[in-house]
């Protein structure tokens, strides 16, 4: 039995088992627009509550729920449900919001999980149906990623489905556990998974700390696993480590290379900057030398011997710095005899 009603946002309690925990926010905002102008199309869902008839618990409708909140609406329109039982109950959230938002593979699998868990279907095949006729095996795969993920406690939704169960083949969770992180750290790409997953699984121990440590990648690998010395090994291990050095070390030179010429036009126009403000210092000095040098002229008579030798050793000295300036620009001027040093 269903009817559609009119409640008050602080009437309505949240969903305990609703797994999505995260709400873009500006979807949310486009959202909550798209309400105030052209009101809700769809109706929440809920159920009334069965200690407090004034209250009402949320089924499915978060989402819409906190979008009238932002558009800062009392009321919100709502389908007012029985069910026969709670997995009834549970199992119709999980599916409305399943199908309704975009989940990521941890919201996926918790979903899943959850509605595998109310024990409404007897087999894989009859939830696969209920979702939309989603076949067993992708039910599976779901179950066990999540078995997976909760046993190496690896939550990151960076970490897909596709990318736990391309590590099935791996016996031992901690090395299931090593390679997603490595994942993670977009150490490894995420199409190469199963193929790093399968060397990885047969490969020596020599190999697989090389592995680990980047010091060789996964094709590499694959052809150094078919050498039964285990000598041979390492020094091919060896060999590959020190071609990714010399290589690194090779993109490190270029790179700085490349940086060069830029670095010294920067250098250059420093260079000429100083020179610019040192010749219009040089030229202010000059024109105060030269008015004291004409007052001083002005004085001669007035001075005695021990002035006037004075006032012409520092003239001399004077225009031995001037003649000696001139000498050096007439020797810049000539190219040939000009050294030019970076």
């Amino acid at each position: 039995m269903e009817q559609i009603i009119e409640i008050d946002l602080d009437k309505i309690i949240l969903n305990p088992n609703q797994p999505r925990k995260e709400f873009d926010k500006t979807k949310l905002k486009e959202l909550a627009d798209s309400i105030k102008s052209n009101g809700l199309i769809n109706p929440i869902q809920v159920k009334q509550n069965k200690d407090n008839k004034n209250k009402f618990n949320l089924i499915c409708g978060e989402r819409r729920l906190k979008a009238h909140e932002i558009a800062k609406l009392k009321k919100i329109k709502a389908i007012l449900k029985s069910y026969n039982s709670e997995e009834d109950e549970m199992a119709e959230s999980l599916i409305e919001n399943l199908h309704r938002t975009n989940l990521n593979s941890v919201e996926k699998e918790n979903f899943i999980y959850e509605l595998w868990k109310t024990g409404k279907y007897k087999t894989k095949k009859d939830l696969g149906k209920a979702l939309g006729m989603i076949s067993d095996d992708y039910i599976s795969t779901i179950l066990n990623a999540k078995e997976i993920r909760d046993k190496i406690k690896i939550f990151s939704k960076d970490i897909t489905t596709r990318a736990i169960s391309d590590t099935y083949h791996l016996p031992n969770l901690n090395d299931k556990n090593i390679i997603l992180k490595k994942v993670e750290k977009k150490e490894i790409a995420k199409k190469d998974i199963r193929k790093y997953s399968t060397i990885f699984s047969k490969s020596n121990n020599d190999v697989k700390n090389a592995l680990l440590k980047n010091k060789i990648n996964f094709k590499q690998a694959e052809k150094i696993n078919k050498i039964d010395n285990q000598a041979v090994r390492k020094q091919m291990i060896t060999a590959h480590s020190e071609i990714k050095k010399i290589d690194k070390s090779i993109e490190r030179n270029i790179k700085q290379q490349t940086k060069k010429p830029q670095q010294k036009l920067i250098d250059m126009n420093l260079k000429i900057n100083n020179f610019r403000f040192s010749a219009l210092e040089t030229q202010n000095q000059l024109n105060i030398t030269l008015k004291n040098l004409i007052t001083c002229f002005k004085d001669i008579n007035l001075m005695d011997n021990k002035n006037l030798n004075r006032f012409k050793h520092f003239q001399e000295l004077f225009e031995m710095n001037i003649s000696n300036c001139l000498e050096m620009i007439e020797t810049f001027k000539k190219k040939d005899n000009l050294i030019i040093t970076y």
